[in-house]
């Protein structure tokens, strides 16, 4: 059954377009009330697809090309933090960071864990989107590039920033906070303030398969590297 909650014609158009060249049955679609005339297509046996564009450049291929798009009714979310098992490990928290997000993977939801790019990663590839966010007194930025890895159903990125990549030699160990246990670098507030700035940017900017995750997201942060996520979400 099609529920269409589009303007007149628009049904009929993209259904001309998936009929053309593939077997994909079309079930649904309804665009939602957000900016960007993003488009929501539900498409079976396929999972969900969330186009972000005009309905003039959606093609069959563009839509194929998603099948790892959540299903209807699933939620984006955002995990924020310092560090993520095996990339960066200090303790239990990089655990979770690593095994939480593919759990919920699992079960339909799309997922993204935002960290610092402590090392260069074999893994992390450069998406070449570089961001500048507001640092300090008012009218400074510092730029940011982000790098990301598919791993297990999970998107991981990783902020690029001379505060994290500069500050250890080789192995980062247990040195993603201080120079040895129980020493604290001095930028640390700096440092994941940054990360924050960064966070709230990646889903928007980066377009991990072929389109961003968007506005509608769930934050997950954690510890108080990544207490600054809520507020300058709040503030904005």
């Amino acid at each position: 059954m099609v529920q269409d909650r589009t303007k007149d014609g628009l049904r009929q158009r993209l259904t001309l377009q998936l009929k053309k060249s593939s077997p994909i049955r079309f079930t649904r679609i309804c665009q939602a009330n957000k900016p960007q005339s993003r488009i929501l297509v539900v498409v079976h046996p396929l999972p969900t697809v969330l186009y972000s564009g005009s309905i003039s450049s959606l093609s069959t291929r563009y839509v194929s090309r998603m099948t790892e798009s959540l299903p209807f009714g699933k939620m984006n979310i955002v995990f924020v933090a310092s560090e993520c098992t095996p990339w960066s490990k200090t303790g239990g928290l990089g655990d979770v960071v690593r095994d939480l997000p593919i759990e919920l993977a699992k079960r339909g939801h799309r997922v993204m864990s935002i960290q610092p790019r402590y090392d260069q990663y074999r893994d992390g590839w450069d998406t070449s989107v570089v961001i500048n966010v507001p640092i300090g007194p008012k009218g400074n930025t510092t730029e940011v590039r982000f790098f990301h890895t598919w791993a297990k159903g999970v998107d991981r990125v990783f902020v690029d920033h001379p505060v994290f990549l500069e500050k250890v030699k080789g192995k980062t160990g247990n040195k993603l906070y201080g120079p040895k246990s129980g020493v604290d670098y001095t930028d640390g507030p700096l440092r994941f303030a940054i990360l924050a700035q960064a966070a709230l940017e990646a889903p928007l900017k980066v377009a991990l398969g072929g389109f961003p995750y968007g506005e509608d997201v769930v934050f997950v942060c954690n510890d108080w590297h990544t207490s600054l996520v809520p507020v300058y979400l709040k503030a904005h």
